[in-house]
């Protein structure tokens, strides 16, 4: 009775050492870059020129952001930029993909885009509005490329 009891405890004790160290595996650490690019996307007849500081901040609690802050040309028009993508539930798939929901959007009074220009921007970074896989890859000291698994969108310097 009793090496059942204790068989049982030493089980619960080991299953959760296990848990623990799984969700420490796929959990995301603290990652802040920022980046300068500029987009050129052809898109139904016509071409968008995005001139933005990107910046990317993920943290411990699995949450984070990417905030496009700049220019957009279409149509000899400017436009402001100011833009953040809320991200939340993250966890690490591998140690070079993450994977997280988007959360919202929040659109600063000072942006002036339509939601859908935007959106042409925002589908270099996603095709699917609810989730966000992203992808690190270490370049150089504090250099990172960031992408999604079809294709590298910035490189980053790590804050």
């Amino acid at each position: 009775m009793k090496t059942a009891s204790i068989s049982l405890i030493l089980i619960a004790v080991i299953m959760i050492c296990f848990a623990a160290v799984y969700n420490h595996m796929h959990s995301v650490n603290t990652f802040k870059c920022t980046s300068q690019s500029r987009y050129h996307i052809a898109k139904n007849d016509a071409d968008y020129n995005f001139y933005l500081t990107q910046t990317l901040q993920l943290y411990k609690d699995n949450t984070g952001f990417i905030s496009f802050n700049g220019k957009a040309i279409h149509d000899g028009a400017v436009e402001n930029v100011n833009r953040k993508v809320l991200l939340s539930d993250g966890f690490q798939i591998d140690n070079y993909t993450l994977k997280y929901h988007n959360a919202g959007m929040r659109k600063l009074a000072t942006d002036s885009i339509s939601n859908d220009t935007f959106q042409i921007l925002f589908t270099e970074f996603s095709n699917d509005e609810s989730t966000l896989i992203l992808e690190r890859k270490h370049i150089d000291h504090n250099a990172w490329l960031i992408g999604n698994p079809d294709v590298w969108v910035l490189t980053c310097v790590e804050y």
